[in-house]
């Protein structure tokens, strides 16, 4: 990897590799090779004992792994898998030899991002590898910025960008859309009667609780500390109240769980779209700032009461 692809594709200063390999150390070599020129960018740290590769993992949190399957020659799928379970979100990169070449793909159903042929591992193979396990952090970690840390949802810019993609591929098909808000009303109180760790509870738990009465094609999001937003795609009007009747069927419940830690009050409402009225979505205009093209539309281009719409307190 020369000087301009390292800047143009290295997101840190040091790009920290852990490599568990045996003798003759090829794709130690290589990765040298690579940063030659500026072995500054390059936080290298080896490992040849099978034993001591997760605690390494763990003390050294490397941005990508590359593990020679010699290193446990009787089970070397189940290093893969050990691995792979105790850093999912590192790319590992399978070194295997020629002759066990048939392991190769098997490595990848069993966690591994791609694999490399001992003695086939050309510098250039391995700068390519390189690049595209440090891409897939990169985009990882974009993604991760339009997540909210502590339910996994979208964050306010993540269902931003989402919603109107949704609503310019709406136009498109003709399809219906329906905008629902879920608030805790009473968060402040919880906080105050239970402590300030109650407010993150009942937030998870009213994540739990969503997840559990949307689609997995419904786009779901923390708006803010006590608001989520859910835009459900392709629902028929009638659909709206349904939700909100399944909402407060799960609240029921969850209250009940809850026990001693204090009921979850929620204001909910619902809103109807459907593309074929060529008219703006107001509500979701409304939240966003944004219509179907992208473009900032102000919501009272189009009087609310034009479209159905279902409120609960």
């Amino acid at each position: 990897m020369n000087r301009q692809s390292q800047s143009a594709n290295v997101p840190h200063k040091h790009l920290r590799v852990l490599l568990a390999e045996t003798p003759p150390g090829e794709i130690a070599e290589a990765l040298r090779n690579l940063f030659c020129s500026d072995s500054a960018c390059l936080d290298l740290t080896t490992v040849s004992n099978a034993a001591l590769l997760i605690p390494t993992v763990c003390r050294v949190r490397p941005e990508i792994i590359f593990l020679d399957l010699a290193l446990d020659s009787a089970a070397p799928l189940h290093l893969v898998r050990s691995l792979h379970r105790e850093a999912p979100d590192i790319p590992l990169i399978a070194l295997v030899d020629f002759a066990d070449r048939d392991n190769a793909r098997q490595t990848l159903r069993e966690g591994a991002a791609d694999y490399l042929l001992k003695g086939h591992a050309e510098t250039q193979i391995v700068d390519r590898v390189l690049r595209a396990a440090v891409e897939r952090n990169t985009m990882k970690g974009l993604s991760d910025l339009l997540r909210d840390a502590t339910t996994g949802f979208y964050n306010r810019e993540g269902f931003c960008a989402v919603a109107a993609k949704a609503m310019r591929s709406a136009e498109k098909s003709a399809g219906r859309l329906i905008l629902l808000t879920v608030e805790i009303s009473n968060l402040d109180d919880l906080r105050c009667e239970f402590g300030p760790s109650s407010p993150d509870q009942a937030v998870r738990d009213l994540a739990t609780l969503i997840r559990g009465s949307f689609r997995r094609t419904d786009v779901a999001a923390r708006w803010s500390d006590s608001k989520f937003v859910v835009l459900a795609l392709d629902a028929l009007e009638p659909t709206a109240a349904l939700m909100l009747q399944r909402v407060e069927r799960h609240l029921a419940a969850l209250n009940a769980s809850r026990g001693p830690w204090g009921e979850i009050k929620l204001g909910l409402t619902a809103a109807f779209w459907d593309a074929t009225s060529a008219k703006p979505f107001p509500e979701l205009v409304a939240l966003t700032g944004a219509g179907a093209s992208g473009v900032p539309n102000p919501a009272s281009e189009t009087p609310a009461q034009e479209y159905s719409q279902v409120k609960t307190r």
